[in-house]
């Protein structure tokens, strides 16, 4: 599996985005490669699933056919994590 984390330039949030849904991924026992892109790029990156925010949501949704996860709490793992189950179909 490849899971994007995207913010606006792919560097501060989008970073702090990853280690958390590393994270998550780890407590649901999914291996995945998570990767970090910037709003404007995302597109040419191919991904199973994308995290974000949900203003960024809102600018990539319309573009890409890939799920998206909106996410407040970047930080939040435990946010981060339910968001990623109910995406996904996992019962926690």
């Amino acid at each position: 599996m490849r899971v994007l984390t995207v913010c606006a330039n792919g560097m501060g949030s989008s970073l702090i985005l990853r280690m958390t849904v590393e994270a998550a991924l780890k407590a649901l026992h999914i291996e995945a490669q998570v990767e970090v892109s910037d709003s404007g790029t995302v597109e040419t990156n191919q991904a199973d699933l994308i995290v974000t925010s949900a203003s960024i949501a809102k600018v990539i949704g319309t573009r890409i056919g890939t799920p998206i996860v909106q996410v407040v709490n970047f930080v939040d793992r435990n946010e981060v994590q339910a968001k990623i189950a109910a995406a996904l179909g996992i019962n926690q």
